[in-house]
């Protein structure tokens, strides 16, 4: 809810909302630190561009982080999402991954048993062999 200056505050009429839909559908609030927001937003996405790698759908990490940064509006110093998880470092990545409860990409899984870097020679043949062997049959 805004004032006559445009300043944001608490709207009570949406806060009774939101507590009835929780109530009805048994949720309950929580209190997330900025590391677990940051985390429950950005290792889907992570995820998913391991699996676009995997899939021959992208060539290199940096095309999954231009695409977001420029396209999904994904924050710039952050670098985009492969980037940061570079940053992170990926056997951390694959671990917070899976303590959310989602199944990792089995190139992440690979490349965190291989201890390959995003720019590795051999993480770049492994990307290679699948966009060649995707994309070359059409």
């Amino acid at each position: 809810k805004y004032d006559e200056k445009l300043r944001c505050t608490r709207d009570p009429e949406a806060e009774a909302m939101i507590e009835k839909i929780w109530k009805k559908i048994g949720a309950t609030p929580q209190s997330l630190s900025e590391e677990e927001i940051v985390d429950k937003l950005y290792l889907p996405v992570v995820n998913e561009g391991f699996k676009s790698l995997e899939e021959g759908m992208a060539i290199r990490p940096s095309d999954i982080d231009i695409c977001c940064v420029f396209g999904y509006n994904w924050p710039r110093y952050r670098g985009g999402p492969m980037q940061w998880a570079t940053a992170v470092g990926l056997p951390t990545v694959l671990e917070k991954i899976q303590k959310l409860g989602m199944e990792p990409s089995a190139l992440l899984k690979e490349c965190v048993a291989q201890n390959w870097k995003l720019n590795s020679k051999d993480f770049v043949k492994r990307i290679d062999q699948a966009w060649n062997g995707r994309w070359s049959k059409l």
